[in-house]
This record gives C-alpha cells, structure tokens and sequence, in this order.
C-alpha cells in the first residue's frame, strides 16, 4: 500500500516538474487503488488476537456509505449472486462474498479518477482513453474467471457424456448403479479425466452426510452439461420408482450418442456461416486499408497500416473463439512440443540481425516453430491418426467375435495374432497381447495403449465388460457404429471446408498482389498519365513506395500467420496441430521474397 502510494506521489512530482498536469489524473487512480487493501489480524506475542482483527479505513467509510446508499448494497449483492450461481455450476468453490463487495467498491473507487485520466490525458494522447475501461474490468474480472471455469467445466464433461452413459449402463447391467459407477471411475486413468472429478464431487457429498440420491440430485441441478444433468436426475427418479432402469440409460446413451453426431452436421453449416467474415478479412478489409492509404497523406498510410497490423491477430483470435464455441468437443488433441519455441525465437533473430524485413523475420520464426512442433509430433500424429481409423473396425470385430462367446482377452489376442489393421494399431494391440501374456489383466494391458480419448474409453470399457460381466454385444456393435459415424462426420466436415483453408493459404499472395497492383495503379500510372498537381492524391515515389511496401508486408504477415492458427482449426478441429501455419508461413516468405519479382518478370514480358 505504502509503496504504490510513494509511486503515485513520485508521478505527481514527475508530472508537475514537466508541465504535464494531466498525469496527475493517473496518479490519483494509482494512489485511490492502493486504498483497496485489506488490513488482518496482527501476530503478537507468536499468537493470532481477535481483537488486532479490523477492516482499514477504506473499507469502514465503504460500509457507512453502503448502509445510507442501498443502490451501492444492491450492486454488490447482485454481483454475489451472479457469481455464486456460476461458481456452483462452474465446480469450484470460491468466496463469493469478498469477491463481490471488494470489486464492487474497487471498481466505484477507480471510477472518478480514471474517468478524469481519460477526460485530460485524451487531447495529449489517444491511449488515455482506455483508462475509462479500467473500473469495467476490475468489476468483471472475477466474473470472467468464474464463467471460465464453467465453460471448461462443459467442454471437458460434454467430451465425455455419451461414452460415459454408456459406461453407467454397462455397469447398471451387472447389476451395479450410477453411484457405484462413479465409485469404479476411480480405476479410469486416463478414460473419464473429468467425470473422475465430478465423481469425486458425488462422493464428497455423500461423506458430509448428504444422501446418495440426495447428492446426485444435487449434483444434477447445477451440472452445465445438459445431457448429464438430466441423465442423472432421470436416473434418480426411475431407480426411486422402481422402474426399468437398464432400458432407460441404453436409451439415453442412444440419445447422447445422436446429440453428438448432429452437432457435428451443426458445426458444418455454422463454419460456412462463418467464411463470409474471414473472406471480409482476408480480402475485403485489407483492399479497403490500400485504397484509403492510397488516397491519403503519409501520416494516414501510416496510421492505417499500423491500425492493420495490430487488428489483424485480434480478429483471429476471436475467430478462433467463435470456432471453439460453435465445435463439439473432439478429443484427441496432439501435445505441444514446448522447446519448439527456441528454434523459433532463434530462426526470427537471425533473420532479423540479417538486415531481413519485419515480414520476413517474424515468417521464419513462425516457420521454424511450427516445422519443429510437427517434426516433434509427427510419430504421435501419425499413431493418434490410425487410433482413429481403425478403432472402429476393430470395435466392429470384438463385437462379432463376442457373439460367439469368447472371452474378451483371448478376442484381443487372436486380433493381435492376425493384425488386420494398419501398423501403428497393430503395434499397439501387440503390445496389449504381450502384457497379457506376461499375466496382466484385460484393463492393465489396455491401459495407456492408446493415443486418442475414444480409444482409451473404448479400451477402457472392454475392461469394465470383462471385470463385471455387463453390457451386450447390441451395445459394443452401438458403439462401434458411433465411433465410425463420428469419423465420418469429421472427414466430411474437413473436406467441405478444405476450400476455405486453401483461401486462408493463398491469403498472402491475395494480400500482396494487390498491394502491388493498387501501387501500380493509383501511383505509378496515375503519376504517368497526368500532372501530380491535377491528382486528387500525391503520387508516391521512391523512399514512400518502399515504406509503404515494407508496412503492407507487415500488415500481410500480421494477418496471414494468425490465419494458420484459424486453418488448423478448420481442418485439424485444433490449434496445437501447427501443419496449417508450416504452409501459411511458407506461402507468406514466398509472397514476400518472390512475388515482387514475379510481377515485374510479368510486366516487362
């Protein structure tokens, strides 16, 4: 506290002895936010005294002033409650109370002086502005982290909803429950992820004294993912009602299941939707950037350029975003190679020391770190890749071998003995039989074979089969079926959308190519065919065609690179696949270092 107040009285100082009044706004904000700290109990004599607890002064006049200001106790309730309901769905537990009462009064405190840094820093510079937003963001920060943690509560869940109903009523069929089956997740290592932890939520519950219908209802009420929710709380009142419970979770493994497929069909159709904005970005926004620098002064060319560069990776991000909300959850995703970094940063050093462009710097560094995370990841790709195209041929089989009554294990190694499947899964199920062979069981030996999430929750539901008896071969022919629509519905999707990658490729000759016939254009043939005097612009020449080139390369880049990230998540369903950004790299260094040339070859031809 003493510290930030010593800094906002050294701005002060600072402020007055240059002339520049309007930092003493921020140096206010500065000084009314180190207020903001709570004040706890003091330690004496090696002991906690209930007496040294007490609130700071800044909180005592906020607790006057709320007891005669309603409207300020009822921002701060709202906010507790709001965020109470999220933290509930979200999984994780939070002192809603402090959260709320603190931000609220942070927020109405940084509110006036920001306000005045805005109001007097604006006229000196544009970037004083942004101090109005700062009480907004204080006040939403905790909201964002809450609602946060209740999407990745959702993605994490609905990943696993439809294998995990199937689970519950291959164990409902042996004559288990819901709840003993969230007691058997514990053996799921690397199956059920996160309905481990909503399991552990459950068994939490049951031991602070809750009931076990009671805890499932409860747990039912404030689950974010629709389908579970419901499941469980059906599941409750057919079991209390003495109903048909086994038809009931097959029907509602069977519903989940088509749930799944469909959202994918729904996610065709919303990308689609969704190519009409990055065609706008991709070509509409920077021709209209060129033709506005063109008819402007160098200050605006600059100015704009500048504006392009630094939208660009924001709007891929949020396309990014908007792509991640409209996908299912497909699992599967390939690590990243953390020390792919080094290369990277070294690769865009050099080029840069080398006298290279901005453009062509920061291409060969994206270049090198992407090239180095794929070369790193290839044989991991490459395994996850023939996961996903033989697991449903191999479920296929097991449930035809199951017909005949032969027992799970010695089905997996008589597949393992006549490897009808590709390599990488051959190799997988050889190494499965050999565990066997050793004297493992069925779920040890399956256990962490397998590179993709379908795959271990398959495997891992054979285990559970073999363990308990449950299940029927009608419900592993389902899941064969699903595992083998859902693949197809992926392929589909990605080669629907394999055009629209290819204009994400072409994006940096697109860019540049008009950078230069626009350059020929408005400057060269203008300044030709008529008086500089007589144009409604001034013509560029020579050091101002080369600075205006060297900004659109950058622009080009600021907007082609992210765009890898976009393609990869058009056609990998992921943004850690970094194939995508090889080629848009590659394609952004040769728009750059040859296109220059090309043209001109074509033009003097």
């Amino acid at each position: 506290m003493w510290c930030m107040a010593a800094c906002a009285a050294v701005w002060c100082m600072a402020a007055w002895g240059e002339g520049r009044i309007w930092w003493a706004a921020a140096a206010a904000a500065l000084a009314a936010s180190s207020c903001a700290i709570w004040r706890g109990g003091r330690m004496r004599g090696g002991r906690m005294r209930a007496r040294a607890m007490a609130l700071s002064w800044y909180n005592r006049a906020w607790i006057r002033l709320e007891r005669r200001v309603p409207a300020l106790r009822r921002a701060a309730a709202y906010s507790r409650r709001a965020m109470e309901r999220a933290a509930e769905r979200g999984g994780h537990p939070m002192d809603t109370e402090r959260a709320a009462v603190a931000r609220t009064r942070l927020a109405l405190t940084a509110s006036v002086p920001c306000a005045a840094a805005a109001v007097l820093g604006h006229p000196h510079h544009i970037a004083w502005a942004a101090a109005a937003a700062v009480p907004a963001v204080i006040y939403a920060a905790p909201h964002i982290a809450v609602y946060g943690s209740v999407r990745r509560r959702a993605a994490a869940c609905g990943r696993e909803a439809a294998f995990f109903l199937v689970y519950v009523h291959i164990v409902q069929t042996a004559g288990g429950g819901l709840y003993r089956a969230l007691e058997m997740l514990e053996r799921a290592a690397g199956a059920f992820p996160a309905m481990r932890g909503e399991a552990a939520a459950v068994r939490r519950m049951v031991m602070a004294g809750a009931t076990r219908n009671g805890a499932l209802l409860r747990y039912s009420r404030s689950h974010p993912v629709h389908v579970i929710g419901d499941f469980v709380a059906g599941y409750v009142t057919k079991q209390s009602t003495i109903g048909d419970v086994p038809a009931y979770t097959a029907e509602k493994a069977r519903e989940a299941f088509a749930g799944y497929e469909a959202a994918w069909g729904r996610y065709e159709k919303s990308v689609q939707e969704i190519f009409g904005g990055i065609m706008m970005f991709a070509v509409i926004l920077p021709m209209m950037i060129m033709l506005s620098a063109m008819l402007g002064t160098p200050q605006t060319v600059h100015t704009l350029l500048l504006s392009g560069t630094l939208l660009s990776p924001l709007v891929s991000v949020a396309m990014v975003a908007v792509l991640g909300q409209a996908q299912p959850p497909s699992g599967g995703a390939p690590r990243m190679w953390a020390p792919a970094a080094a290369p990277g940063g070294a690769a865009g050093l050099l080029a840069h020391a080398w006298g290279a462009e901005p453009g062509v710097a920061i291409s060969m560094a994206a270049l090198a770190f992407a090239a180095s995370n794929s070369m790193a990841a290839i044989r991991s790709t490459r395994a996850a890749g023939s996961c996903e195209r033989m697991l449903p041929e191999f479920l296929r089989d097991i449930t035809e071998i199951s017909r005949t009554g032969t027992g799970m294990p010695r089905m997996v190694r008589r597949l393992a003995a006549s490897n009808p499947y590709e390599a990488p899964f051959a190799r997988m199920l050889n190494r499965a039989a050999g565990r066997m062979r050793r004297g493992a069981t069925l779920s040890d030996a399956l256990d962490g074979i397998f590179p993709t999430f379908d795959a271990r929750v398959a495997a891992f539901l054979l285990g559970v089969i073999h363990r308990t008896g449950g299940g029927t071969p009608a419900m592993l022919e389902r899941v064969a079926g699903f595992a083998a629509r859902v693949r197809r519905a992926k392929h589909s999707v990605s080669k629907s959308l394999a055009p629209l990658c290819g204009i994400v490729y072409a994006t940096p000759f697109i860019t540049l190519g008009m950078a230069h016939v626009m350059l020929g254009m408005f400057a060269g043939g203008a300044a030709d065919s008529a008086p500089a005097e007589q144009l409604p612009f001034s013509p560029m020449t020579g050091a101002a065609v080369e600075s205006y080139m060297r900004g659109m390369g950058l622009m080009a880049t600021a907007m082609s690179i992210p765009m890898g990230v976009v393609a990869a998540k058009i056609s990998a369903h992921t943004i850690r696949d970094t194939r995508p950004l090889c080629v848009v790299s590659c394609t952004n260094l040769a728009a750059l270092l040859f296109l220059p040339a090309a043209l001109e070859a074509m033009r003097n031809g």
